[in-house]
């Protein structure tokens, strides 16, 4: 029997993958990436300050803290005010947030800026 002429697999190209995570060039030097969750850019992580939720269903800043968390701009109320409105928070962590803990998130981080 004759076999049909092929490409051996050497020639073969592999199709191109999907599409990076991140519209960020590769490794400029620049460290982690993280996107706000308020105006969605993508920024070093040392520009963005990061919200955890705590076990009673508060939230709290700092970046050590255990759990989910989600990443705002440092020094934005622009940013918070966004992400409440486009519901940023119950999607970084995957459970509704309540007003209450908002409002104290918000006076918090007002009193770290006069600060």
């Amino acid at each position: 029997m004759r076999r049909s002429p092929r490409s051996s697999a050497s020639t073969r190209t592999s199709p191109p993958r999907g599409p990076t995570r991140s519209k960020i060039p590769p490794d400029l030097g620049i460290g982690p990436q993280r996107t706000c969750v308020g105006c969605q850019t993508v920024r070093p992580q040392r520009e963005l300050v990061r919200i955890a939720r705590t076990a009673d269903g508060t939230l709290a800043v700092g970046r050590t803290l255990p759990g989910r968390g989600a990443w705002l701009c440092h020094g934005s109320p622009s940013c918070l005010d966004l992400a409440v409105r486009r519901g940023g928070f119950a999607r970084s962590f995957r459970s509704p947030v309540s007003t209450s803990a908002i409002a104290e998130l918000r006076s918090a981080m007002a009193a770290d800026q006069q600060r």
